[in-house]
């Protein structure tokens, strides 16, 4: 995270209501009618920041997790777009009949922390408070400024999107589903790759495990992957297969 001025300031061009630019060392808090001091230049009344809550220990497996307060954020001025990427129910189905009918390899991951993967524009420039008992040494009454995703924040699920399907096409050179844009695909004279993405669960359908560690490895260099081994469990519905019958059941 960045540290800026306190507020996190709009998009609009007028450099008289900006917060402080998105380089730069700690700016003092501004309050209505202040003005802080950045790399020569004045800025008046910066807006407000974002602020943030901590999610108790057992609601993430044993930690605790600092998330934004998204409720504060304005629709047009702090983010636009919220998509998040859910595949179809219908596409997994497809997958697993694909899969069943051609013997594919099936196999499940899950990105750890997926909406710390995301990375904010130039033009989505928010600050938040600094966490009780872990402020920034000397910054009293100074805020941080994201320049990553975290939990809370409305754009979010989008960025990660974004990220994931960067990962998708440039390093795995997999084919964005024009049916179901959380579906990516590859096809290279008889052997497949399908990866399938709900949030941060990923459902990866391959002709052989060469390729099914390929998809693991390269999303490894990328992103924190748990790898789950074989499919045995499907957005809270269990997965039964019979190689030799060629079918999946869906319980």
């Amino acid at each position: 995270m960045r540290r800026g001025d306190d507020g996190a300031r709009s998009r609009q061009s007028d450099p008289g209501t900006h917060g402080a630019p998105r380089h730069g060392p700690l700016c003092r808090d501004g309050s209505a009618g202040a003005s802080c001091h950045q790399d020569g230049k004045q800025f008046r009344n910066p807006p407000r920041d974002v602020g943030h809550r901590t999610l108790c220990p057992t609601a993430i497996r044993g930690g605790a997790r600092l998330v934004a307060q998204g409720f504060t954020q304005i629709e047009g001025v702090n983010y636009y777009d919220t998509y998040a990427p859910v595949a179809k129910l219908a596409s997994f189905r497809t997958i697993l009949a694909i899969a069943a009918r051609l013997d594919l390899e099936l196999h499940q991951i899950d990105i750890k922390g997926a909406y710390l993967n995301g990375e904010l524009t130039p033009q989505e420039v928010i600050y938040m408070r600094q966490p009780p008992g872990f402020a920034y040494p000397n910054s009293t009454g100074q805020v941080f400024q994201l320049i990553k995703t975290i939990y809370g924040l409305k754009q979010s699920g989008r960025r990660w999107y974004q990220k994931f399907t960067d990962i998708c096409e440039k390093h795995l050179r997999l084919t964005r589903c024009s049916v179901d844009q959380s579906v990516f695909y590859r096809r290279e004279g008889d052997f497949i790759i399908v990866i399938a993405v709900h949030v941060d669960d990923c459902t990866i359908a391959a002709s052989n495990m060469s390729l099914v560690e390929e998809v693991k490895r390269v999303l490894g260099e990328h992103v924190e992957v748990s790898d789950l081994g074989e499919s045995h469990w499907l957005l809270g519905i269990e997965i039964r297969r019979d190689r030799e019958a060629h079918t999946i059941s869906l319980l």
